[in-house]
């Protein structure tokens, strides 16, 4: 970057205009990040397993027949003799 970019660059956001910033715009700005951080952490810590267990195994089993299991057991390796 040439400096006479960087000169130019530093008058678009200078001390002065943040300064001169509205009071508000001081309190919105921890106010909107704690309530972003907040958010995320809930997101992130949701619990993302199925509520009921035998809904969970029936979707398996769907699943298994769509691809032509039975599911009686047929498919389970049996000692020879």
């Amino acid at each position: 970057m040439h400096p006479d970019q960087l000169v130019a660059a530093g008058h678009l956001v200078s001390a002065a205009s943040v300064a001169n910033a509205p009071f508000w715009f001081w309190w919105l700005v921890p106010v909107v990040t704690t309530a972003v951080v907040v958010a995320g952490v809930w997101l992130s810590r949701r619990d993302r397993r199925p509520a009921h267990a035998e809904r969970s195994v029936d979707e398996y089993a769907r699943f298994r027949a769509a691809f032509g299991h039975r599911g009686d057991g047929d498919d389970v390796p049996r000692p020879t003799r």
